[in-house]
Parts: structure tokens; C-alpha cells; sequence
């Protein structure tokens, strides 16, 4: 699977050192958000081709100003959705290393841990940022249909808590 952001997309928008072992520490987080927070959201149809040809999606993937029924809109884009699931995911584990005897949290003499709940706050306004910046996008896809024929709509919701199912059809 290829990363569709990379760590200067994410520190253009997020604070997120220069010095981390992005190979390490910051892809995997993008890569599942992309595959476990973004994919259900766009849909299975329009993410394969999105994954396939980011670049024939660059009004969705980056911030577009657009009109419809004549007024204007602007929506942050699809990799600013990718970024804020991914800092999210990377924010919950940031104090976390994997060692050959379990997992750990360094310390040293300068520096101290931040608290589970400090963690647990900067985890959550990353994925609020990340539904505010879906729900603009969301919308985009909805106003521009007919450019995203392979787009069906939104058939969950997003609350605070995950997602809701909105609808269920029987067939």
C-alpha cells in the first residue's frame, strides 16, 4: 500500500518533530488511517481508484475553493483527512516503543511522559479535526457528483464516539 501524505503534509498542518523515524514511527499510522479510517468513508470503489491514480484526484486530494448553486465553498481535502486520522493514530501511541521485552515508555532525566489523559485529549481533537475535515469533503463529493461518478454517498455518520449507522436497507 502507498502513503498518500508524507511527513511534510503532515507537519504543514499538525506540529510533529522533524527528528522521527517517520519509516518507523509515522507511516504505519498513515497507513492505517488510510485503510481503516478513510477507505470506509470514501467507499471501496472510489478509494481503489484514488489509491490507484492520486493524481488524477488532486481537486479532492488538496484544498479546492469551488462553487455550487452559486456560492462559493472550500474544503481542506482528502490528504488533510488522511493527516488528522493519521496524527490521531500516531498521537495515541507517541509515548509508546516496542522493545524485545514488551512495550515501554522512556524517560530520562530531562523530560517526563505525558499524562494517558493528556495523550487521551490530543488523540480526540485530532480526530475531531479529522471529522470536521471529512464532513467538508464529504460534502464537496456530494456537490460534485458528476465528477465522482464511482462516489455513492455517505452511508454512515460520523459521531464522536466512531461511526452510526444511518441507514440499512433490506434486500
Amino acid at each position: 500500500m502507498t502513503a498518500l501524505v508524507t511527513l511534510s503534509d503532515i507537519q504543514a498542518i499538525e506540529s510533529i518533530s522533524s527528528n522521527v523515524n517517520f519509516s518507523k514511527k509515522v507511516l504505519p499510522h498513515i497507513l492505517d488511517a488510510q485503510e481503516f479510517d478513510v477507505r470506509p468513508l470514501v467507499g471501496e470503489e472510489l478509494w481503489v481508484e484514488i489509491a490507484a491514480s492520486p493524481g488524477d484526484f488532486t481537486d479532492l486530494m488538496s484544498e479546492t475553493t469551488y462553487t455550487h448553486g452559486g456560492h462559493t465553498y472550500q474544503h481542506p481535502g482528502l490528504k488533510n483527512v488522511i493527516v488528522m486520522y493519521a496524527v490521531a493514530r500516531y498521537k495515541a501511541e507517541i509515548n509508546m516503543h516496542d522493545t524485545a521485552h514488551g512495550l515501554v515508555v522512556k524517560n530520562t532525566d530531562y523530560s517526563n511522559p505525558v499524562s494517558d489523559r493528556a495523550v487521551a485529549r490530543a488523540e480526540a481533537k485530532a480526530k475531531a479535526g479529522a471529522e470536521v475535515y471529512w464532513t467538508r469533503v464529504r460534502d464537496y463529493l456530494c456537490r460534485k457528483s458528476s465528477s465522482y461518478p464511482l462516489w455513492r454517498g455517505s452511508a454512515t455518520q460520523l459521531t464522536g464516539n466512531g461511526l452510526r449507522i444511518r441507514k440499512v436497507s433490506k434486500r
